[in-house]
């Protein structure tokens, strides 16, 4: 006797899609208006596929029936064509940890770092001194850091040189 595995109805499908879209598109809510701060390149291409992708999927399950397997397809496609153009049109790189500076006594994870980015319209690299809080592998809550206002008590100063730009020099070091 052959055993037959049940499917699940088609709704929890519909629920999990929509669960997936809400998060991606809450994610990418956060990280543009808020101090959330998804720091690698990859995951945030994934995370904005996921929402540009699920809605019209989503839209065309609901609204016009439309959810076989060629319409999905179509619809992932596209999505996946403006995903690439959207990333690469809008894109302005990566910021990356040149030195850190401080680390948070009580809270080792917080840090206050010397980032720097490539300027992709013109030659050079733009600054910034930020106070970082790893919140989760790839996802950061980061602001803009004075550090003439540090606190000796709270803060500690490490200078730790991480160089993830690869870029040979001494001006990579100092803020």
């Amino acid at each position: 006797m052959k055993k037959t595995v049940q499917q699940p109805p088609s709704h929890y499908k519909s629920i999990s899609m929509l669960a997936v879209f809400l998060i991606a598109a809450l994610l990418l809510f956060l990280d543009a208006n808020t101090s959330l701060y998804i720091n690698n390149v990859v995951v945030h291409f994934i995370i904005f596929f996921l929402a540009v992708a699920l809605f019209p999927i989503l839209i065309a399950y609901h609204f016009f029936g439309l959810g076989d397997r060629n319409t999905v397809l179509v619809i992932l496609f596209s999505a996946l064509c403006v995903s690439f153009l959207t990333a690469f049109l809008t894109w302005n790189g990566d910021w990356k940890t040149q030195t850190i500076l401080y680390r948070n006594l009580e809270n080792p994870s917080q840090t206050i770092e010397y980032q720097m980015r490539g300027d992709r319209f013109s030659f050079g690299y733009k600054r910034q001194i930020v106070e970082r809080e790893k919140i989760l592998p790839y996802l950061d809550l980061v602001s803009i850091a004075d550090t003439s206002k540090i606190n000796p008590q709270q803060w500690r100063r490490t200078d730790l040189n991480v160089n993830e730009m690869k870029i040979t020099g001494d001006y990579i070091y100092a803020p």
